[in-house]
């Protein structure tokens, strides 16, 4: 995470990993609140949501190529391949979440993250949106209108954008006046 990144919605994440640390040092340095931050191999990542606990987990092949599984409540909703990290970004709404912001790193440098929305659903089920974003791994979240408004920067040559999530589905907005 770079200084000056925005994030909001931290509130029951337990990131864990080699990064842990760092990640806490740099936000309390920002002076975001204190995240619980455990010591794992290979990085994994949790929040409690209101339908069960949703954990990243990474399978590493011999290759090194990397498998990230999203389980929810011990069962998998959803597996990304390709990457170099999967981490939980944001949650909403802060006390049992039902829709949570992924932060899709690629590892590089031309387009080093992108995003995706995991909406849980009860018994269990979840719903992933299409990939989004600009590249930049900076964002803002709000409540608006009824939907979950996601706000990304303008990064390079790249202009900001604007997203709203509302029931299953993600719509590009006009981004917002100064961005």
């Amino acid at each position: 995470m770079r200084m000056g990144t925005t994030r909001r919605g931290w509130e029951g994440v337990r990131p864990r990993g080699p990064r842990a640390l760092l990640v806490g040092v740099i936000l309390a340095v920002a002076g975001v609140p204190a995240v619980c931050a455990r010591e794992d191999p290979l990085g994994l990542e949790e929040i409690k949501t209101a339908h069960g606990l949703l954990e990243i987990s990474v399978v590493e092949s011999s290759e090194g190529r990397k498998t990230f599984k999203l389980l929810l409540a011990g069962k998998l909703v959803a597996e990304e391949r390709g990457l170099y990290s999967v981490s939980i970004a944001a949650a909403h709404p802060r006390d049992n979440p039902r829709m949570v912001l992924l932060l899709l790193g690629s590892g590089g440098t031309g387009c080093p993250a992108q995003f995706k929305v995991l909406e849980v659903m009860p018994g269990g089920e979840a719903r992933l949106s299409e990939k989004f974003g600009n590249c930049s791994d900076l964002f803002d979240t709000k409540w608006q209108d009824s939907a979950w408004r996601i706000d990304i920067p303008k990064i390079g040559g790249a202009a900001a954008q604007s997203w709203l999530y509302r029931d299953i589905k993600l719509t590009r907005m006009k981004p917002s006046s100064g961005r």
